[in-house]
């Protein structure tokens, strides 16, 4: 946590925890169109968690296209993980 701010978020992580997985796990559990596998992540504390993730994606088109995103994930103090949003990285960088 070297590089926090109050209120900010941790520095990324690599690889992505055993929690930071269930917590991915569960917030896609019936999610379709693109299979997302989170390379990084970091939180901040909320009333709960919130996660980052920048995660490497497939989505199940013909032929599959290949794309990356960065996706928040709440994780609130009582119920299910949640996808809070998707930002797809361009890339033609």
């Amino acid at each position: 946590m070297a590089g926090t701010i109050p209120g900010g978020y941790t520095d990324w992580q690599f690889p992505v925890t055993p929690e930071a997985s269930d917590v991915f796990k569960a917030a896609f559990q019936g999610f379709c169109g693109v299979g997302y596998n989170p390379v990084a992540f970091a939180t901040q504390v909320i009333a709960g968690e919130r996660y980052a993730f920048l995660a490497l994606g497939t989505a199940t088109t013909h032929p599959a296209r290949q794309l990356t995103a960065v996706i928040h994930v709440i994780k609130p103090l009582q119920g299910q993980p949640h996808i809070e949003e998707i930002k797809q990285i361009p890339q033609d960088f």
